[in-house]
């Protein structure tokens, strides 16, 4: 079932990426990305290199905040909508809003525990450093608090049928689910004008919620894209009553059905989302849809941790690269500007190293 909070590991054991399990489908199994590490001496170098005069540099800046994330951070704008405990996390300071990405967590978690500083806010792409994504606004909405079959009351997008399976027990749970996120994210089409600027994600049964709005509303709203970790492909016989129809009307889409639809599955997961008896069998489905991308990973159990932020920024970066813009016409603040003119010293830093360890090469050779 999809109710094991996550645990804790301290490394990976394996990369399982086995492309055997649905042979004769669309998936395509993608390696995960490294998360950027920072190290102390680097904003050391950064700062005696700030007194360097690159004024009449050829150069062009580059991409990437990681340098003004060490020296500033930048200013956030998070906040709790309400006390049911549903968050956001605008844009930076400074930076307009150009994509905006609906995730949802677990069961027992709340939509707080993403913002940054909390227990599931990892190297996400809202979080301060360098895979901010400076034009994210990411909305992060909280179930409400449900009465499982087996007494335990907890923040839930659906109630289960049982405590041994993954299956929806309570259609009218299911219902006010989707009737929030139908609304908000018509909201959020609305805020920006275009839903290709709005993409759905997950974790655990958020994944599968998140995928079950994605699959009905993709078609009509024209979405971005999906990207969810740990979770399943809604079915009718799951209890998600109108997937499959759903599904089949979005194949059927030619257009839409080439977005990005990303699922980070755990190999050896096989208590919470069982990848033989439950994944396995709904992405089967699902396998004709040309933008579908499996990937696989094993050594963490349902627990994968920073895992899933990994996932996150590794598609935006590639389906919503607007949301990183460095161009000089978006900054609308000083703030901005500045954080910009911090990034191109970055890219000198890098430069000016990179150019003295050549040296130093080449006088060993000659040596």
């Amino acid at each position: 079932m999809q109710r094991k909070r996550a645990g804790s590991c301290s490394r990976i054991m394996s990369l399982g990426l086995d492309r055997r399990c649905l042979d004769g489908g669309n998936l395509r199994v993608e390696p995960r990305s490294r998360v950027q590490k920072h190290h102390g001496w680097q904003v050391l170098v950064a700062a005696a290199l700030l007194c360097i005069n690159v004024a009449g540099s050829s150069h062009s800046f580059v991409s990437g905040t990681t340098w003004a994330a060490m020296l500033r951070p930048t200013p956030l704008r998070c906040r709790a909508t309400n006390e049911d405990g549903d968050a956001e996390v605008g844009p930076a300071k400074g930076y307009p809003h150009t994509c905006t990405l609906v995730y949802l967590h677990g069961y027992c978690r709340c939509g707080s525990e993403y913002l940054p500083g909390g227990p599931l806010s990892f190297c996400m792409p809202w979080v301060p450093g360098g895979d901010r994504a400076r034009g994210l606004r990411v909305v992060l909405p909280t179930a409400q608090y449900l009465r499982q079959p087996w007494g335990e009351s907890a923040t839930s997008w659906y109630g289960y049928a049982s405590p041994n399976h993954n299956r929806v027990g309570d259609p009218n749970s299911l219902r006010a689910t989707r009737e929030k996120l139908d609304c908000l994210l018509h909201e959020e089409v609305s805020r920006l004008g275009d839903g290709r600027y709005v993409f759905l994600g997950g974790a655990s049964q958020g994944c599968t919620t998140a995928l079950d709005a994605y699959i009905r509303l993709a078609v009509d709203l024209k979405l971005g894209g999906f990207v969810g970790s740990i979770g399943f492909v809604p079915t009718d016989s799951k209890g998600f009553y109108g997937a499959d129809r759903a599904l089949r009307t979005l194949m059927a889409d030619e257009q839409q059905a080439a977005q990005p639809v990303w699922l980070q599955c755990a190999m050896d997961d096989f208590v919470a989302v069982p990848w033989r008896s439950v994944v396995e069998p709904s992405l089967r489905r699902a396998s004709r849809l040309p933008g579908l991308q499996l990937r696989q990973v094993a050594g963490r159990g349902h627990g994968i941790e920073d895992w899933e932020a990994h996932i996150v920024n590794d598609l935006l970066r590639a389906h919503a690269p607007y949301a990183y813009t460095r161009e000089v016409a978006s900054l609308v603040s000083l703030d901005g500007l500045a954080e910009y003119l911090v990034a191109g010293m970055r890219w000198k830093t890098e430069w000016l190293v990179q150019s003295l360890s050549d040296l130093q090469g080449k006088r060993g050779e000659e040596r």
